[in-house]
């Protein structure tokens, strides 16, 4: 693979992780097995998987990458803070044709884009999830064996908030950011300085 396939594979590959990890408390809550065991994320069984097994996990989480990257792209521009996207489409195309530059500056900004905006959504998604979580350890895990056992606390709600917050920052001043220079780049294709014009 280039370069450029292998840094989208991995930009996709990180949003489903993300996404993956967001809703991995309800996965718990309806997984003995995974009840069974402590920690936010229990996956030590990940280490004793066969290769068949990891490369069906990979190509798992890859799958969520694209279709969850494609639903918060189509969600995100129907909210008010989606609007970072708006006027972008029609400037990409010409910037990227531009020079190999230009089309590196373009999918660069991109990823960015994509994985502040899944990691603001996965934050958001894991305080659902906990409370969901909670939730089903409230009203159905009376009588269970695991049933005792609260797996989230105070802090990792805080912490969760504040990724969020800090994330949802990001994806805004980057889209903000990358409107502006892509505007300015697209400009400068279509009416070059006089100077330029006259070499």
């Amino acid at each position: 693979m280039s370069f450029s396939a292998t840094q989208l594979f991995i930009e996709i590959f990180v949003v489903g992780v993300l996404l993956v990890s967001a809703f991995s408390p309800i996965i718990i809550a309806y997984s003995p097995r995974a009840m069974a065991r402590k920690g936010v994320l229990p996956i030590g069984d990940l280490i004793e998987l066969k290769p068949v097994v990891l490369l069906l996990a990979v190509a798992l989480l890859y799958s969520v990458g694209i279709a969850g990257n494609r639903l918060l792209e189509r969600a995100y521009t129907c909210l008010p803070v989606g609007s970072v996207d708006e006027g972008m489409y029609s400037d990409e195309l010409p910037v990227r044709d531009h020079s190999e530059i230009a089309r590196e500056w373009v999918e660069r900004h991109k990823t960015y884009l994509k994985v502040s905006r899944a990691a603001s959504f996965s934050s958001l998604a894991f305080l659902g999830s906990m409370l969901w979580y909670q939730y089903y350890y409230i009203v159905w895990g009376s009588g269970r064996r695991y049933s005792h056992r609260r797996r989230y606390t105070r802090k990792h709600y805080v912490v969760a908030l504040l990724f969020g917050f800090i994330c949802s920052l990001a994806y805004l001043s980057e889209g903000a950011h990358y409107r502006k220079h892509l505007s300015e780049y697209h400009q400068l294709i279509k009416q070059p300085p006089d100077y330029l014009k006259r070499l």
